[in-house]
């Protein structure tokens, strides 16, 4: 059987390279005002995430250089990264472990920390992801703050026993690439698998074998706030190849390089709201109770559109001529097997004296999970007031693009599912803001 390179084999299959550090690079400026010139790559192989982060110096327009230090606990991976790579001056590979890796290189400290391809799933216990994430959080500058960004995955085939293929193009001597999943448990979500690859001649090699915690989005964006990250973005996406593109899967292996959807807001809202649509919402105008539907996700989830089941449906007010009254506003989202809600949308409804009215959202309040997990911020009510009846044309509330897999998580957890295991398979990146002290302080 010929011999066949498992780590080209890897780059050509599994690895993209330009989408996610576009998406870092990205939401690094975005929200600490600066460009990203530091960035530590944890579990880093090949390094090639980090070979092309250095090598990119003039990217963002400013000619200040770029350090770059990889960390990996396997010998053989950093020698290959060191042989078939030219990394320059400013570049730093160490072999060891991550929880162990420098808080400062090359005189300085990472502006950023990567974690990608699902590898922090080797921390099988809570306890051990927090382990690992405070020290990433350690490590970032307290003044100037940091970025971390890990991915995640999941969907209905994700995690089912047995073999998926496909085609491997730009690596001489591979044809195809297997993803073979050999246990699943859906109690621990530990999952034993490999990645194998067919050569030319038919024979199929094990290249690499992995025993991980399939980690929730609910699950790590928890363990982020635990250990002091703010701001926690899940962006629902897919790095399809080595290109700019960024898009929202359509089964589990375009998370390792299959093209996706051009479109990632479109393809993120779709799937969003899917997970919204399994759960029930009702509109409460005071004591009145009116059911409505997703209509609209916009904004790759962020702002989330419901509409009247019954659009004739009205709510009778208590009219008093000459007195203009508030009316409590409450928008519910519940399982739609029972339970309590998940999350809570309060505002007021003002009608005027004369009859015209305006409404206002207050901040939201959640019932089911922990604040820092399921942060969702006010939307608004649109209605038309007549004389003695409100009738609720739409209903706009915001949604915090990291809590909507929250609120799958509590719709499917009545029927023994947790995170988005129900839908469409999907991936996704999770970045995490360390505020700077200064931020700290306004």
């Amino acid at each position: 059987m010929p011999e066949i390179d498992r780590h080209l084999a890897y780059e050509a299959a599994v690895q993209g390279v330009a989408a996610p550090l576009g998406v870092l690079e990205e939401k690094f400026r975005c929200a600490l005002h600066r460009p990203l010139r530091a960035l530590r790559e944890d579990f880093c192989g090949t390094a090639a995430l980090l070979h092309r982060f250095v090598a990119d110096a003039d990217a963002d327009g400013d000619d200040g250089p770029r350090v770059g230090l990889g960390v990996d606990l396997d010998p053989e991976v950093i020698q290959w990264a060191r042989n078939h790579r030219d990394f320059p001056e400013t570049t730093q590979l160490i072999c060891g472990n991550v929880l162990d890796a420098p808080r400062t290189f090359l005189g300085t400290r990472p502006d950023a920390v990567l974690a990608l391809n699902h590898s922090f799933n080797v921390f099988l216990t809570p306890h051990d992801l927090d382990r690992y994430l405070a020290s990433v959080h350690a490590a970032l500058p307290d003044d100037e703050g940091g970025v971390v960004m890990l991915d995640a995955y999941g969907g209905r085939s994700a995690h089912l026993v047995g073999r998926s293929g496909r085609q491997v193009d730009g690596c001489p001597g591979v044809s195809r690439y297997y993803r073979t999943v050999d246990s699943w448990c859906p109690v621990t979500r530990v999952c034993c698998w490999s990645i194998d690859f067919e050569d030319a001649q038919g024979g199929v090699h094990t290249a690499f074998r992995y025993r991980w915690r399939v980690w929730t989005v609910d699950e790590i964006t928890a363990a982020l706030v635990r250990v002091g990250f703010s701001n926690v973005q899940p962006l629902f996406t897919s790095c399809a190849g080595d290109n700019s593109k960024v898009s929202v899967p359509p089964g589990p292996e375009a998370a390792h390089g299959r093209e996706g959807s051009p479109d990632a807001a479109t393809a993120a809202g779709a799937v969003l709201g899917r997970a919204l649509g399994t759960l029930s919402w009702t509109v409460w105008v005071g004591e009145a109770a009116l059911q409505y539907d997703v209509a609209e996700v916009t904004g790759a989830g962020q702002r989330v559109v419901l509409e009247p089941t019954d659009p004739t449906a009205e709510v009778e007010l208590p009219w008093q001529d000459g007195a203009s009254r508030e009316i409590p506003v409450r928008v519910e989202a519940t399982p739609s097997t029972g339970g309590s809600p998940v999350a809570e949308w309060h505002g007021t409804l003002v009608v005027e004296a004369d009859g015209s009215g305006s409404g206002h959202g207050a901040r939201a309040a959640t019932t089911a999970r922990e604040a820092a997990e399921c942060e969702v911020w006010a939307g608004s009510v649109a209605f038309d007031v007549g004389h003695d009846s409100v009738a609720l044309s739409d209903v706009c509330v915001g949604v915090s693009t990291a809590k909507l897999a929250s609120a799958a998580s509590a719709a499917d957890a009545a029927e023994g599912n947790r995170d988005l295991d129900l839908l469409e398979d999907w991936y996704a990146f999770i970045i995490a803001i360390k505020t700077p002290n200064a931020f700290k302080s306004i």
